[in-house]
């Protein structure tokens, strides 16, 4: 928060921080009220989005009240802090093959620390649309669009890291097989 007050007062990113906060806060004191205390974080929460009362959907709140491009440019600055760092020396094959023996576990920091990178982006992405098991097709392609949407606005950015990362996931078996999820994506 401090540096969203810093960075970009007043904007857009700044307000939805601040309502999520307020949001995590007041889930808090509530947990703590019925509870005594709460032993866990539930990040996703009910609200109705269709004019009909009726119909309740559970979204990820956190995912997608970020726009792509935010999403996209703070991806882009973490893989740069990376690559700045990477040896190029690093990147030659002797000593690259050999990073998973145990006498190696300490070489090639830089280039274990952008494979890193790369997979926690991965896992994010798979993570964020198979949450939750029990989430409607509708609302699991609404999750897969804004990833498809970051990956657009990572290869306008050229941060081609991410973006292949992304779309590995996306391509991955467990997302591929959501064959409702998505019909529901648009073309």
């Amino acid at each position: 928060m401090a540096y969203l007050q810093r960075a970009l007062p007043g904007s857009e990113p700044m307000r939805k921080a601040q309502s999520l906060l307020e949001q995590l806060k007041a889930e808090a004191s509530l947990d703590v009220d019925s509870e005594g205390f709460s032993g866990g974080f539930h990040g996703n929460s009910s609200f109705c989005l269709a004019e009909d009362e009726g119909v309740e959907i559970e979204v990820q709140e956190g995912f997608l009240s970020f726009d792509a491009d935010l999403v996209a440019d703070q991806l882009t600055y973490m893989d740069a802090l990376l690559f700045k760092k990477v040896i190029p020396h690093h990147c030659l094959g002797s000593i690259w093959s050999q990073r998973d023996k145990k006498q190696n576990k300490h070489s090639a920091p830089t280039i274990r620390a952008t494979i890193t990178q790369f997979n926690a982006v991965a896992a994010c992405v798979v993570s964020t649309i198979l949450h939750r098991q029990q989430i409607r097709p509708l609302l699991r392609a609404r999750v897969i669009k804004r990833w498809i949407d970051i990956a657009q606005e990572c290869r306008v950015l050229k941060n081609f890291s991410s973006l292949r990362a992304i779309v590995s996931a996306l391509q991955s078996n467990p997302l591929y097989r959501l064959k409702r999820a998505w019909s529901w994506v648009p073309k």
